[in-house]
This record gives C-alpha cells, structure tokens and sequence, in this order.
C-alpha cells in the first residue's frame, strides 16, 4: 500500500509537471504610452551592475555603448540633451556642464565653461576641494544639482554646486571625498579638470 501511494503522488508530480511544461510562457504587453508633453528619449541601461566595468575607457567607447548624451571632453564638447532655457549672453563666464569621469587609475571631475574665466582650487579640508569660478553663472538650475558618485571605485563622494552672493557672485564647485587624497588641477580650453587620486 505505501509502494502504491508513492507510485500514485509520482504520476501525480509528473502529469502535473507535463502539463506546466505545455503552458505557454507568460509574456507582457506593453502599450503605447500616453505622449507626455517635454519628454526626453534616451537608453535604459538593464545590464546588471556587476556584469560591467565602472570605469571609463581612454577613446570613449564607453559613453558610446550605454547611450549618454551629455558632454564627454574631447569625444563631444555639445550635449545632445537640449537645454531647457539658453543662458543669457552677457560678459560673465557661464558654467555650461559639469561631469564625472571614474578611470582605472584617477578620477575625474569637470566643468565645462563658455566665456573668459580664471578659477582657483583650494582644499579648505582634508575631504573636500573647492573650485571657485568668480563672477561667474550657472547655464540651468539643472545644473545645481548634486553629482552623487559614492558608488563608484574611487575616492570622491559627491559634487555640490552653489552660487556665492560675495563681491560679484562666484560659482563654488565642491567636491566632497571619502577619504583625503592628492589632486591635481589644470585648465584645457573650455575645461577645468580636477584629477584624484583613488
């Protein structure tokens, strides 16, 4: 009688095995979603973080391979994202991008400008550099938002931006560390680049 039952809960665990087996495989469908006034196009990276490298690559094929459209020196000095309001055209210096680069070997901070700037880098604490654009604006709002870059494989935490309402005005560019380490800056054209350390 027990040989029986287990014979019996077997053919019971197979038909029913054979018959998911038929079924066919659940699929979504994805419908043409409502058209959203101001909406962006872009790429939706689904490539699990783990699968990928986290650095960039030298000749660029990086940006290429993921989709980003923003402003990458000496690959693309435009971004392909329209800005949402051009800046006035005036005499001051105008902050028009500012970027991270993580690199096998240092990272990267930059800030893209348009118009003649000078800028100083000074270290007011162990975990924290300061570049400061003097009379200088911000292209968008947009663009005063954080760069929050912990979770790449090197030492800076995040980038802040702020205005200061000293003197004529400055464009303070903070880049936060988790840990204090060396730094070189230097001006290439229409680029400051901070390079760090790991």
């Amino acid at each position: 009688m027990r040989i029986s039952c287990l014979l019996s809960t077997a053919a019971l665990v197979l038909v029913s095995l054979n018959l998911h087996a038929q079924e066919p495989v659940p699929t979504v469908q994805v419908g043409t979603p409502e058209p959203v006034q101001g909406t962006k196009t872009g790429v939706i990276v689904t490539v699990p973080p783990e699968s990928y490298d986290r650095v960039a690559d030298e000749a660029g094929e990086i940006y290429t391979s993921r989709g980003y459209k923003g402003v990458v020196p000496g690959i693309r000095d435009k971004s392909d994202v329209p800005s949402k309001n051009e800046p006035e055209q005036g005499p001051r210096p105008v902050v028009e991008w500012i970027g991270f680069q993580p690199f096998p070997t240092y990272s990267r901070v930059f800030i893209q400008m348009s118009g003649n700037y000078t800028f100083s880098a000074v270290r007011p604490t162990e975990k924290r550099i300061d570049v400061v654009i003097p009379s200088a604006d911000v292209s968008t709002r947009n663009d005063m938002h954080e760069l929050i870059t912990r979770n790449f494989p090197c030492a800076v935490d995040r980038v802040v931006v702020d205005t200061s309402s000293e003197g004529d005005g400055a464009v303070i560019v903070s880049i936060h560390l988790k840990a204090p380490v060396g730094y070189l800056h230097r001006q290439d054209g229409a680029y400051i680049f901070i390079d760090l350390e790991l």
